[in-house]
Order: structure tokens, then sequence, then C-alpha cells
């Protein structure tokens, strides 16, 4: 019996515009089949493919959740610009709603939740909760929950905070919550790009319907 020529190669590559995945088979196909001492003969045993194949849908989760998210960007020329995008923006949100807020140190993310909170009078002080975890602000309707992820590593040390119990009734507003991200099942995520001292490119990404719809809102108010 002939011995069959297998040989499986599998490029994954990523690109700016988002990623290809390639997977290219050349086969002179015998009676063994696709057999593990094959596969081994070739240095690629079962375990390295189901390793390569996990991967690759690791890449399409990605995709599919951050690269495809429906965005809208406004520029912001100093700290008054972003307190009135967020003032304006808040009433389009209600209770159960989850916002990320993603920037580095000083981008303004908290001048963003001061603005949001007077979006619903709050008459509250909004300060950066670095060491207390979580601030709520009253707005005579429901809370709005600020929570800074920045000090927590794990998302059993998040979990262990209780604060999800306070989700459904009031709007969460997260500073350093992406690396959390895939934990939650619909978020809005606005992030922020530093232009100079005090410009700012602000965007606003959503991850399901309901996001997207607040967006195309959310542009209409502002544009």
């Amino acid at each position: 019996m002939a011995n069959s020529k297998k040989s499986l190669t599998f490029a994954l590559t990523k690109s700016k515009i988002g990623f290809v995945a390639q997977l290219n088979r050349a086969s002179d196909y015998g009676s063994e089949g696709w057999g593990f001492e094959s596969l081994r003969s070739h240095s690629l045993n079962i375990t390295t493919y189901l390793l390569y194949v996990s991967h690759a849908i690791g890449f399409f989760i990605f995709y599919f959740n951050h690269i495809m998210l429906k965005k809208f960007q406004i520029r912001s020329n100093n700290q008054t610009d972003t307190k009135k995008i967020a003032r304006l923006a808040a009433p389009l949100f209600q209770p159960g709603d989850l916002i990320i807020l993603n920037g580095d140190l000083g981008a303004g993310k908290t001048h963003f939740v001061k603005g949001f909170t007077e979006g619903f009078q709050s008459e509250d002080p909004v300060t950066s909760p670095t060491f207390s975890i979580a601030n709520f602000y009253r707005t005579g309707r429901f809370d709005i929950l600020h929570i800074d992820l920045y000090r927590i590593a794990t998302i059993e040390a998040f979990n262990d905070l209780g604060l999800t119990d306070y989700f459904d009734q009031s709007v969460v507003c997260i500073e350093w919550g992406t690396k959390f991200a895939d934990y939650f099942d619909g978020y809005m995520l606005i992030s922020f790009e530093s232009k100079g001292d005090n410009e700012r490119l602000i965007t606003f990404a959503g991850n399901s319907d309901k996001y997207s719809s607040i967006i195309d809102s959310l542009k209409n108010k502002l544009c």
C-alpha cells in the first residue's frame, strides 16, 4: 500500500483592517486518511492543531466584538467640551446600561463622569474612585455607579466586590474596565485619545443593537 503524502499549513494574518484566516491543505489522499501518526510525522500533532484552531476562534471573537463595533467620534477641545458632550449624552442612558471608559491617566474619564452626572441633575460631587473603588451619585430617580478597576487584577476580585448586584438599578460607568470587557454582555465603550495638551478624540463604540441605537441618537444631538 503506497504511503500517503499529506501536508497541512495554517496561516493566520492580522492586518490593519481586520484579520484574514487562511487554511490551506495540499494532500494526496491514500487509504490511511488523516491519522494521528501521519500528522505527527509532519511535526503537527492533534494538540497543536487544536491550539491553532482555538487561536483562530479567539481572533474571530475579537474581530466581531471589537473591530465590528458601531462607532462615532467627536473632538473635544478642552475639559469643558468633554463635560458638555457627556451632559448631552447622559439622557440617552437608563438603569441597566453599562459604560466602559478607556484612556490613559488624565485623559478625561473622570471629567466625562462629572458632565454625565450633571446631565441627570445630580448634585453629588464627583471624585475619582481610585482608592474607594466605587462611588454612587444620586439623581433623584436612580443612582450612577462610578467604578475604578485600576487596582483590581482579576475577575474574581471584581466579583468579590459585589458591585454587580447594583447594575440593574444603576447607570454604571467603569474606568479601566476594558480588561474585563468580555465578562459583560453589552456595553458602550467610550475611549479618550489625547491630541494635545487639552484636546481629546472621544470615540463611542457600541457592541449591541441597543448601544448602536444610542450612538445614532447621539449623532443627531451632537452633529
